[in-house]
């Protein structure tokens, strides 16, 4: 609507709060920023990786939340009771830290005493998320690691959900 520039560290991080390159998410973001750099060689504004976070920050405002209720909406209504249960307690986990957690931590933190079935039901729970678009995994190494496949989702769980 207001056409602008990003300089090279601001669409960095742009890619690293949306975490891929969802137009929804990407049209909400640029809507919101407000360039605050100098102009580029067409004569718009350059955004600062600053104004970004700052636009980034207004879209995890509580007046903003309808951009993510739809991640909750689809767990609630298309999950049983206990599934529902058992994937946002996964979130609820994988959340806490940007690069996400161990299948080890997620198992750990279910409290219960680990079964062969205890963990073929994580392994189903984690292959949902997976699927829907909620988590990817990572691999460094021998590690894998589950994490939000987008920042901002991530960032929404943890500030309204899983606080």
């Amino acid at each position: 609507m207001r056409p602008f520039s990003l300089t090279d560290e601001a669409f960095s991080v742009l890619v690293e709060e949306v975490g891929w390159l969802a137009p929804y998410y990407l049209e909400k973001a640029a809507g919101l920023v407000r360039p605050t750099g100098g102009l580029d060689a067409d004569g718009r504004p350059f955004a600062r990786p600053d104004d970004v976070r700052g636009a980034v920050n207004t879209m995890l405002s509580a007046e903003n939340r309808t951009y993510f209720v739809t991640w909750e909406e689809h767990i609630r209504k298309n999950f049983s009771k206990p599934t529902a249960t058992g994937l946002q307690s996964i979130l609820a986990v994988v959340c806490r830290r940007p690069e996400g957690e161990q299948f080890n931590t997620i198992e750990a933190a279910a409290g219960s005493q680990p079964t062969p079935a205890r963990r073929a039901a994580l392994r189903d729970h984690l292959n949902v998320l997976l699927a829907d678009g909620y988590l990817e995994s990572a691999t460094e190494g021998e590690t894998v690691r589950y994490r939000f496949r987008s920042g901002l989702l991530r960032r929404y769980w943890r500030r309204y959900i899983a606080p």
